[in-house]
């Protein structure tokens, strides 16, 4: 008996966190399902669709390394939306499939554990510093239900946020002087699976936040004492240093693919990585003054907003802090992140853009905004547990009445989330079910290449979701190289294999019906399109960019029998005859392509030639080249030849063990990372730690 009441003390919070993360999204949770939260266009043409494609390969039994069927290819870990390393993702990647895809019920599941994670965290960190459990509870709802996290439509962004309040658990130990190496050790680890989440700019801030945070700090004692103490700079550099091998298997990849490709960022074209996102995108994206009082009022900012009653409670609790320095420090945070989510509206921002490394490509200033609503919450936090100090015998009714207000609150927030799972009342989520007699169709053409879609008629990737190979697709980058080509000429969709459309309207004279679909959707069937391979034994070579595209359209070039190259490839030999290629895709990260040559000539694939990918001719190694400006083409010798191209990148490998060693080192460092178990844990503590 005494066992079973243990475990349900320590199951007691835990589930009373999920319960209320519930309540909070209870639409999402009734059958049918009935509501979804990923009604936005970045989830239905990039993140959904990406997940069902990793869905599929898991429940084969591989995890994949490349994505072959949008852009001719792209790495799985370099694109990093929408986090394919991320624990909470494959944990209900795993769960079972529906017709072969993942459940509407999984995603929204998915979108409630998120938000219990990030409160769970939450929870810890008001525990660490004495503050009661029933106020713990209230922050860490008002934190991951309300204000930004709470109001952010993006799987990738709301599982960085999550790991937030344990990141600063971390730091607020190191800065109030528990300056450990568990502590700088756990921050690392913190702060390094964040950066798995998929998208850099929530990690980014964080890692700034810690760093120049600490900077300030060092500088503010060492003024006042005019004593420099080593420990606090000795050891956020450690744990930065972990943080950054700890996210290696992502971070690398990710590094890899920005050098290799091209990034849309609202700028009037797409940037390369050497290339600085223009500040005019930051001052777009900036929050303008009048948005603080999105914070209290809904209508001028919902994004921003947690109510009337945390910010009263938040008041309160900094108006009584005192003493309390990691108040305080936590105070300090979020009038940071306030400042930088003002972006061009203060010169600060302008400041920071210019000095700080990578800090551009975080063309999002508003979302330091999430900074603004973890100090808030936990301020509240502790302003709740003053409050509920002043009458013990009634802490729990005013503990409910508390949740209470604040679950009626954000339910304006959290009602802007959650869209009625119907055709007339959602801008995209239906269209990711939608298309299955589509995708029957397609599979049955015996001559499917590549398909072209019009992306503003149909708004989802059927290259992800049914795993069909499709040119183009709504993606935050492209491989540079693939970038160079026209890629809405007839020309080049035919030499990229182009041989299905799908839109309202076709795109060129020649284009024939097949079938017709729901919304007025028709399937075309486009010709003239060149196999996915074939062999060329004449090359003509060209010396930029311009002329390849000039080489492409010229009507009167075969390019089934010419290669066009920027570089230099080995002299072939000029013969006739038929070669035709077999091409064979065993599995994501690999393709077999068998032909019987005439005499010596050039194996193409029209997929994007990309680092990592390595070439056997008949078990033998061999040199990929780079043809057409985008694509894989090996030389190969006359008669009859086997050619294997497998995707064995040297950023996964080496980024992999980099975080294998990591993780080993940061155990080693945690031994004696956590205090003696404190007895205290309902309201009211007494006197809390002064830090």
């Amino acid at each position: 008996m005494d066992l079973v009441l243990s475990v349900a003390r320590r199951l007691a919070i835990p589930l009373g966190l999920l319960l209320l993360v519930v309540l909070v999204y209870w639409k999402l949770a009734l059958p049918g399902p009935q509501y979804v939260w990923f009604d936005h266009y970045d989830m239905c043409q990039l993140e959904v669709p990406r997940l069902q494609f990793l869905a599929r390969n898991l429940h084969q039994g591989r995890f994949p390394l490349w994505e072959p069927h949008i852009w001719a290819g792209q790495p799985v870990l370099g694109a990093g939306q929408p986090g394919p390393l991320y624990p909470l993702n494959l944990l209900f990647l795993a769960l079972p499939l529906e017709e072969g895809a993942l459940s509407v019920a999984t995603l929204n599941w998915l979108f409630i554990a998120m938000h219990f994670v990030g409160a769970g965290f939450f929870y810890l960190l008001c525990r660490d510093h004495e503050v009661c459990r029933t106020a713990s509870v209230f922050g860490a709802i008002a934190y991951s239900c309300a204000g930004y996290a709470g109001s952010i439509p993006w799987l990738d962004i709301g599982n960085g946020l999550t790991w937030t309040p344990l990141i600063f658990l971390f730091a607020l130990r190191l800065w109030t002087g528990r300056t450990s190496v568990g502590n700088a050790a756990m921050l690392g680890v913190a702060l390094g699976a964040s950066w798995l989440s998929g998208h850099h700019e929530i990690p980014l801030i964080n890692s700034y936040a810690v760093l120049l945070g600490s900077l300030a700090l060092s500088v503010f004692r060492l003024v006042r004492s005019r004593r420099l103490d080593f420990r606090l700079p000795a050891l956020i550099p450690l744990a930065l240093v972990l943080a950054a091998a700890i996210s290696a298997v992502q971070t690398l990849p990710l590094w890899e693919f920005g050098r290799e490709a091209v990034r849309w960022v609202s700028a009037p074209a797409p940037i390369g990585w050497q290339e600085r996102v223009p500040y005019s995108v930051h001052a777009q994206y900036s929050l303008p003054w009048k948005g603080i009082l999105g914070l209290v009022i809904p209508a001028t900012d919902p994004t921003v907003f947690v109510g009337l009653t945390v910010t009263l409670l938040a008041t309160f609790g900094i108006l009584h802090s005192r003493s309390q320095r990691w108040l305080f420090l936590t105070a300090m945070l979020g009038l940071a992140g306030l400042v930088y989510s003002l972006g061009a509206n203060t010169p600060l921002h302008r400041l920071l853009y210019e000095v700080l490394p990578m800090l551009d490509k975080a063309r999002t200033p508003e979302r330091g905004m999430f900074l603004v609503t973890f100090a808030i919450s936990v301020l509240a936090a502790y302003g709740a547990h003053l409050v509920l100090q002043y009458r013990p015998r009634l802490q729990v009714i005013a503990g409910a009445i508390l949740v209470a207000l604040l679950l009626v609150e954000i339910a304006r927030v959290s009602g802007s989330r959650m869209t009625p799972f119907t055709p007339a009342q959602s801008v995209c989520a239906t269209e990711l079910f939608a298309h299955r007699d589509l995708a029957k169709r397609l599979r049955a053409d015996p001559g499917l290449g590549r398909i072209s879609v019009n992306w503003q008629e149909l708004m989802t990737n059927l290259g992800d979701l049914y795993g069909f190979d499709q040119l183009q697709s709504f993606v935050a980058g492209v491989p540079a190289n693939v970038f160079r080509h026209e890629l809405h000429t007839v020309r080049t969709q035919q030499l990229f294999g182009v041989t299905h459309h799908v839109g309202k309207t076709a795109v060129a004279a020649d284009d024939v019906v097949l079938a017709t679909y729901g919304q007025g959707l028709h399937l075309f069937r486009k010709p003239g399109a060149l196999p996915r391979a074939w062999v060329t034994h004449e090359v003509l070579r060209v010396a930029s960019d311009r002329e390849l595209r000039q080489a492409v359209q010229n009507r009167d070039l075969d390019l089934s029998r010419t290669t066009v190259v920027l570089g230099a490839v080995p002299t072939l030999e000029p013969c006739s005859g038929s070669e035709p290629v077999e091409v064979v895709r065993p599995n994501t990260d690999a393709v077999i392509l068998r032909s019987k040559l005439q005499c010596r000539g050039l194996m193409v694939l029209s997929d994007a030639y990309y680092p990592g990918w390595r070439a056997a001719v008949d078990g033998k190694p061999a040199v990929i080249h780079e043809v057409y400006g985008a694509f894989r083409g090996v030389v190969v010798e006359a008669g009859e030849h086997t050619v294997e191209m497998r995707y064995q990148p040297s950023s996964v490998r080496i980024g992999a063990a980099i975080t294998l060693a990591a993780i080993l080192i940061a155990a080693l460092l945690l031994v004696g990372i956590f205090p003696a178990r404190r007895q205290s844990g309902g309201c009211p503590l007494g006197q809390l730690r002064a830090g």
